[in-house]
């Protein structure tokens, strides 16, 4: 009877250590798993607008709209980063985010035209022609030929 108890002990023993095991093995997966996902995760503004441009690309523009505002919060005066995110937003309809960002390009750099262009839009679509039409005809200025049709339906030129 003794070798028996000693025997279901060790039993027991084995059962309680492989469930150890078995969770700390888990836990190590879970750790592992962790360190991976993070590793690929986007470091830099630039990585974040890469990542928020391939979204975008592929018609996710809610995710990527996730991306470039990370890219902005760590890099808040690039040009770049305020243009795609403003792009995102005129597909998404947040016309008065539009004009943020675009403002925001054309503080930083006046001589792009796309950023007027793109701002007329938003411009257009909340009602406000007449910003609208400054902007079209800037961007007619700066060479963007859109801008000069846009120009021509709202009635600035014949």
């Amino acid at each position: 009877m003794n070798d028996n108890k000693r025997s279901r002990e060790g039993v027991e023993s084995l059962a309680k250590i492989n469930r150890v095991l078995f969770w700390a093995f888990c836990v190590l997966v879970v750790l592992a798993l962790g360190v991976l996902l993070w590793s690929l995760l986007p470091k830099t503004a630039q990585e974040w607008n890469d990542r928020g441009e391939s979204l975008a690309n592929d018609g996710k523009y809610e995710k990527a709209l996730e991306c470039f505002d990370r890219a902005v919060e760590l890099n808040p005066g690039e040009p770049e980063y305020l243009s795609n995110r403003g792009n995102v937003r005129l597909y998404l309809g947040d016309f008065e985010g539009v004009v943020k960002d675009f403002s925001q390009v054309i503080k930083a750099d006046p001589r792009t035209g796309a950023a007027y262009f793109n701002r007329g839009i938003a411009y257009t679509h909340l009602g406000l022609y007449t910003e609208a039409a400054q902007d079209f005809d800037r961007a007619c200025e700066l060479g963007i030929e859109k801008g000069c049709d846009a120009a021509k339906e709202l009635g600035l030129w014949p």
